[in-house]
């Protein structure tokens, strides 16, 4: 009778009654005790993602503490780069920054890193260098240059005047 009431798991059939079969106990015992390791084991699980969960939180906020410190010392050299790029890249332009290192606003030149941004002075140097020295055309008249075949052997203003109505003084 107890074979006809049990299942496959080894649990008798009328478990709902209150009766246990002395032969099907341990079975019913081991069914629960692998359900309860189961359970163990997921929670185990669950406990360790919490604890990787508080650790990256942990992580995370020593990457945010590394990063405000590199802004604060960013922000407290970053001038000091800046002009030193500005005098670099001046100097490759042939452009002299100096005189102009106090009144410029460093923060401009800055990017959203709070690193020197090559390129923002790059432009400001540009267009220095544009202000700076202008490409002036050589100019006739300024210092020595050959005659050009007028033979002036006097100063006499009768010879100069026929010269200069003759064409061969301009």
């Amino acid at each position: 009778m107890s074979d006809e009431n049990s299942t496959e798991t080894g649990a008798p059939a009328d478990e709902g009654q209150g009766k246990t079969d002395p032969e099907t106990a341990p079975a019913a015992l081991q069914a629960a005790l692998t359900q309860a390791q189961e359970e163990a084991a997921r929670l185990r699980t669950e406990l360790e993602a919490a604890r990787q969960a508080e650790l990256t939180d942990q992580e995370r906020a020593l990457e945010d503490a590394k990063a405000e410190a590199r802004r604060g010392v960013l922000a407290e050299l970053g001038a000091e780069l800046v002009k030193a790029e500005l005098r670099a890249q001046g100097a490759s332009a042939g452009v002299d920054v100096a005189d102009s290192l106090e009144y410029l606003n460093l923060t401009a030149f800055t990017g959203e890193d709070g690193r020197p941004s090559a390129e923002r002075i790059g432009d400001y140097i540009e267009k220095q260098k544009i202000k700076a020295r202008p490409d002036f055309p050589e100019l006739h008249g300024a210092g020595t240059f050959p005659s050009r075949g007028s033979d002036i052997s006097s100063m006499n203003p009768t010879e100069l005047a026929d010269m200069i109505t003759d064409g061969r003084f301009l």
